[in-house]
Formats: C-alpha cells, structure tokens, sequence
C-alpha cells in the first residue's frame, strides 16, 4: 500500500521515516521524499511530503490510525492512503 504523508519538517530524511513506522511494524519498502515542497499562504515555513510503500496492508492501516495528526516539532502529520 502507498500512504502519503504531508505537512512534515522540511529537513525530513529517511531514518526519520523509518522511525515513525516501526513502533507499528510497517517495514518501508519504498520511500520518496519531496523536500522543500513549498510555501503555503498562511505560512512562511518551508514544509515537506512524502510517500512511503508499506508491504503489509493490515500494519500500514494500523500505523495511519496512530501517526495522522502526531505531532512532529511544530506541524501535525497529515496522511492518507493514495493509489
């Protein structure tokens, strides 16, 4: 399954990944990092995206349900599954 993560630190690297999934035994098959993504509006922070491929659906859905909104430094983690 791909999952896209947004609203992340814009130095954000792939052991940061890596680490935000294991609590939840989604092993990262595949992970894309687009960084620095963008300046939005309402904000002059830089912010950056990502899209991860988790192989087993079950743990990946399991880990959306914990990390969508966890803090990260001062941004929220948004995710959701993408085809």
């Amino acid at each position: 399954m791909r999952i896209w993560l947004g609203n992340l630190p814009y130095d954000m690297h792939e052991l940061w990944l890596r680490m935000i999934f294991a609590p939840y035994h989604a092993e990262l098959s595949k992970i894309e990092i687009k960084c620095p993504l963008r300046i939005y509006a309402d904000s002059s922070e830089w912010r950056a995206e990502a899209i991860v491929e988790v192989d087993d659906r079950e743990r990946g859905l399991f880990a959306m349900a914990y990390i969508g909104g966890a803090q990260m430094g001062s941004k929220r983690i948004n995710i959701k599954e993408v085809p």
